[in-house]
C-alpha cells in the first residue's frame, strides 16, 4: 500500500525542526528530537524528508525568500537609490544574521559539516542570488551594473551574510555590521567621504 504523504504531518516537522534549530542548533538538533517534537517517529520524518539537510533546506528556502518579499516591499516604498541599497545591505548583513536568534547559522552549521560526496544542491542559493541581482539593479547607476555580472554582488552579499552569520552564532551580535555596511554601499557606489 503506497503512504500518502500529509500536508499536517509535514507542518508539524517543519514547526518543530525550527523551534530545535532556533534554540539548539542544527548540529546539536536531531531527527529524533524533531520527530518527538512533531509527535512522530523518526522513520515517518524518512518518509517526507531524505536527511536533517534536507529538514533544513525545507525550512530555509521559504525562510530567505519570505525574508527577500519583505525586503522588495519596502524597498518599493524608498525612492532614494542610496537607501534602498543600505537597506538590501543591512538586511543581508544584520537583519538576517541576527533574525529568529540566528536561524542562518543552521545553514553554515549544516553545510560545514558537508563532504565532497555529500548531495548538495546550490539551487536555493542561486535562485537567492538572481532575486538579489533584480534588487540590486534598481540601486546601482548604470555605469556600475558590471558589478552584477554573472551574480557576482550578490554573491558577495550573501558570503558577507554568512560570515555575519557566523559571528552571530559564535559571539552574538557585531557591533560593526553598521558602520562596515554603509562604508560597502559607499564603495559600491563610489562615493567619497568628505572628512
Amino acid at each position: 500500500m503506497v503512504q500518502i504523504k500529509k500536508e499536517p504531518v509535514r507542518r508539524a516537522t517543519l514547526d518543530s525542526a525550527f523551534e530545535l534549530f532556533s534554540k539548539q542548533g542544527y548540529a546539536n538538533t536531531t531527527l529524533k528530537q524533531i520527530g518527538e517534537g512533531a509527535g512522530i517517529t523518526t522513520t515517518n520524518i524518512y518518509r517526507y524528508y531524505n536527511s536533517k539537510l534536507d529538514v533544513l533546506f525545507s525550512i530555509a528556502g521559504p525562510w530567505l525568500n519570505d525574508i527577500l518579499d519583505h525586503l522588495e516591499v519596502e524597498m518599493a516604498a524608498i525612492q532614494n537609490s542610496r537607501r534602498r541599497l543600505g537597506l538590501i545591505v543591512h538586511t543581508m548583513w544584520r537583519i538576517i544574521p541576527e533574525k529568529d536568534n540566528g536561524f542562518h547559522y543552521n545553514i553554515i552549521q549544516a553545510l560545514s559539516t558537508l563532504k565532497p560526496d555529500d548531495q548538495y544542491s546550490r539551487d536555493l542559493l542561486l535562485e537567492l542570488e538572481g532575486r538579489l541581482t533584480g534588487m540590486l539593479r534598481t540601486c546601482i547607476p548604470e555605469e556600475r551594473h558590471f558589478l552584477l555580472e554573472d551574480d557576482r554582488l550578490a554573491h558577495m552579499l550573501f558570503m558577507g551574510m554568512d560570515g555575519f552569520a557566523m559571528g552571530y552564532g559564535l559571539v552574538g551580535p557585531s557591533r560593526r555590521s553598521y558602520a562596515i555596511a554603509e562604508d560597502f554601499c559607499d564603495i559600491l557606489l563610489n562615493i567619497e567621504r568628505k572628512s
